[in-house]
């Protein structure tokens, strides 16, 4: 007995207790409407650091002025621990901090928005994982027992705050195609789902008007989305009134050591024309 306790006590504390609320300190952001970066490395031995705070502050700023406040270290732990128990590549910021004439501006554009948003305080973000399903991300959270839990599966967004203890949900609706570069093309390019778990084939269709049709099409091009950026991708395409992608062919010009699990599209032209064209984004889930 002696012997195993004298075992336990050499055990690192990381091993002994793993919180489920703090992750290893280094953290990768996208902000998608500032459409920005950053890799920060902002708790090291326990400690805060505060220049990468600032850093971080930057990435989340309220997008109507560029205005910066201080946001919660325990929000900032939990969405690192987010990263680190998922095994994802980065966490997307769909929303963070946002100024209280933002936040008016919004709601009075219709948008479905708390007028007392804790957005306002640094005190909630709006996320997005392209590995993991909203799903998966609101069950883990609600698990937790950890504040305000919000489920936004049709706009592809869990809301999380350090507020008192709530849970709801968006009414589900149509889904909200992503990413699409010109939604008024002659020629769309879709997928029939949003998301894909493993073992599924995307399948996309075309549509097209004003006389435009398949002969048309030049330089189709399969893109994965990683930290900011489109990286080219091969894979094999069985085209049946339309066509599927075969998921488990996939090859991209940057190999991951997680996976291909995340954010594809894909990117054509209309001959003879510039503009650069593209299906809406859709994903590859782990769970």
């Amino acid at each position: 007995m002696k012997t195993l306790l004298f075992v336990f006590l050499l055990l690192p504390l990381s091993l002994l207790a793993q919180d489920p609320l703090q992750g290893d300190g280094k953290i990768r952001l996208y902000n998608y409407h500032l459409d920005e970066f950053a890799e920060v490395k902002f708790r090291e031995g326990g400690k805060v650091l505060p220049e990468a705070l600032e850093k971080i502050y930057r990435l989340l700023r309220s997008r109507d002025n560029s205005s910066t406040t201080v946001v919660e270290v325990k929000l900032l732990d939990l969405i690192d621990s987010l990263q680190d128990r998922f095994g994802a590549d980065t966490i997307e910021i769909i929303s963070g901090y946002r100024t209280k004439e933002f936040n008016e501006t919004l709601l009075k554009g219709g948008h479905k928005v708390s007028p007392v948003s804790l957005h306002t305080q640094g005190k909630a973000l709006d996320i997005h994982i392209d590995e993991i399903r909203e799903e998966t991300l609101r069950d883990h959270l609600i698990s937790l027992s950890f504040g305000g839990v919000g489920y936004y599966g049709p706009l592809d967004f869990v809301h999380v705050d350090t507020g008192p203890p709530r849970r709801w949900q968006e009414p589900m609706g149509t889904r909200k195609r992503i990413g699409v570069l010109d939604p008024k093309s002659p020629a769309q390019l879709t997928s029939d789902r949003n998301d894909y778990l493993p073992g599924e084939n995307p399948r996309l269709a075309w549509s097209f008007e004003g006389g435009t049709s398949l002969n048309q099409i030049d330089d189709l091009q399969l893109e994965r989305f990683r930290r900011g950026k489109w990286y080219p991708c091969r894979a094999l395409l069985h085209h049946d009134k339309g066509f599927s992608l075969r998921a488990d062919s996939i090859q991209c010009e940057r190999p991951e050591p997680l996976g291909l699990y995340g954010k594809y599209r894909l990117t054509f032209h209309l001959k003879g024309l510039e503009p650069l064209l593209s299906s809406n984004e859709f994903y590859l889930k782990k769970e």
